[in-house]
């Protein structure tokens, strides 16, 4: 089952707000046009972990961080 990390950029605003929402998260990934098997957020390392059946190809797993991304700024109340 392959594994993808995303890194989350901003540890100490993550820090001072709720936790990630892996439900939510998995909702937003779907809309994005992913089929994640399962999601493990790591609030306390920030950092998501994403399963999937298949490889993604380098477009999809670019796309996949971008979709990561957005949601935590999103979450966090960040302008892009």
């Amino acid at each position: 089952m392959p594994e993808y990390e995303v890194p989350l950029p901003m540890a100490e605003e993550l820090r001072r707000r709720p936790i990630l929402n892996a439900s939510d998260l998995h909702a937003h990934l779907e809309k994005a046009g992913f089929r994640p098997l399962a999601l493990v957020v790591d609030n306390a390392n920030a950092k998501v972990r994403a399963f999937f059946s298949e490889e993604l190809d380098d477009r999809a797993k670019k796309r996949l961080t971008e979709a990561v991304l957005d949601y935590e700024r999103k979450h966090l109340g960040v302008e892009k």
